[in-house]
């Protein structure tokens, strides 16, 4: 019996994954491209206002972001098949997009901390079904 040799609550975290969404291992464990970086100032603003949210809505944006609202068991690293990445869309007028095959966030480059939180906020409300969260 496999109970024997792990918890019950082992098992539950390797099939289900983590409990809770750590914003610190999630930003240690993302990736940068087309000119973001992790001091760019648009992804900075994305930091503080995943933190700033409830973990409801944490979780919605992994499930926008990579089809899954669990984090991996072990942590971000263990993202499969690649790590989470924020890359830079040059335009203003643009909703965040996402590749979830590729953990991929297309972010715009936007004009004020406020504009970020009110089109993520929007793309994650209207497409927060998308994979059975509502």
């Amino acid at each position: 019996r496999i109970t024997g040799i792990m918890s019950v609550k082992e098992i539950e975290l390797m099939l289900c994954g983590a409990d809770g969404i750590d914003v610190d291992d999630w930003e240690k464990h993302t990736e940068y491209e087309n000119g973001y970086s992790a001091d760019s100032k648009v992804v900075r603003w994305f930091w503080e206002a995943v933190r700033a949210m409830p973990e409801h809505m944490r979780a919605q944006l992994l499930s926008f972001s990579t089809g899954s609202s669990q984090v991996p068991s072990g942590g971000f690293r263990f993202l499969q098949p690649e790590l989470f990445t924020i890359q830079r869309v040059g335009v203003t007028d643009r909703f965040p997009a996402a590749h979830t095959c590729a953990n991929t966030l297309d972010l715009p480059e936007y004009t004020s901390k406020e504009v970020l939180e009110q089109h993520l906020r929007f793309a994650l409300e209207e497409t927060g079904d998308s994979f059975g969260l509502r």
